[in-house]
C-alpha cells in the first residue's frame, strides 16, 4: 500500500504513513506531539525542501531533482557552493487492529 508524506504539525519532522491511518491519531517520534494524519489533499508538497545556506545563513529552497547535489547559492553576494540536503522521512508506527476486529 503506498504511503502519504507530511510534515509533524508541531515540530515539522517529515513523516510518512500508510493510506488506512488517514483521520487516526498519531505520535510524532521526535516531538511526541499527538495529531491526526492528514488526508492526501492535505499532505505538504514532497517536491520542495527548504534550508539554509551555511555560509549566508538565508533560506534556500531546492526541488526533488536537486537533493543531495551541490547548487551555488543564489544570493549574489554569497554564491557559494551548498549542498542540498536529501528529505528523511520517518515512518509512523503501522495502525494497531482494534481488539475483536
Amino acid at each position: 500500500m503506498p504511503s502519504i508524506r507530511f510534515s509533524c504539525p508541531q515540530c515539522r519532522t517529515r513523516l510518512s504513513a500508510q493510506r488506512d491511518q488517514i483521520g487516526t491519531p498519531a505520535t510524532c517520534p521526535e516531538c511526541e506531539w499527538t495529531f491526526y494524519v492528514p488526508s492526501v489533499d492535505e499532505k505538504e508538497d514532497e517536491g520542495v525542501i527548504k534550508f539554509f545556506c551555511p555560509f549566508c545563513n538565508r533560506k534556500l529552497s531546492a526541488t526533488a531533482d536537486q537533493f543531495a547535489r551541490e547548487i551555488p547559492c543564489p544570493f549574489e553576494d554569497c554564491q557559494k557552493p551548498v549542498l542540498v540536503p536529501s528529505p528523511e522521512w520517518k515512518a509512523l508506527p503501522p495502525v494497531a487492529p482494534e481488539p475483536g476486529v
